[in-house]
């Protein structure tokens, strides 16, 4: 996997090197934008360099349009899609083997 650096205002190192962090999602269209503000806002405060994979666990709702657009916006984003909703362990399982 290739992490995404981010630059400091003032060049200093960040508390955390590098971190891959893994989100499921499954029909969060109502709290995915700000799920999604605040989870790359804390990950650019603490990181150099990070990425969010999300596992959308087969949304029927808006939720894969939303990921889409954040993704096109954040390249630190990378979005699995499960075709069907396979369940909570599944999603963070298929998430674990990206």
């Amino acid at each position: 996997h290739n992490l995404i650096g981010c630059a400091s205002a003032r060049g200093m190192s960040k508390p955390i090197p590098a971190l891959s962090a893994l989100m499921p999602a499954y029909n969060e269209q109502e709290v995915m934008p700000v799920a999604l503000e605040e989870a790359v806002s804390a990950l650019e405060d603490l990181c150099d360099q990070w990425e969010l994979l999300i596992v959308d666990d087969g949304s029927t709702d808006r939720t894969p349009e939303i990921l889409s657009e954040w993704a096109g916006r954040v390249p630190q984003l990378r979005i699995v899609t499960q075709e069907q909703n396979a369940c909570y362990s599944k999603a963070l399982i298929g998430g674990f083997s990206e």
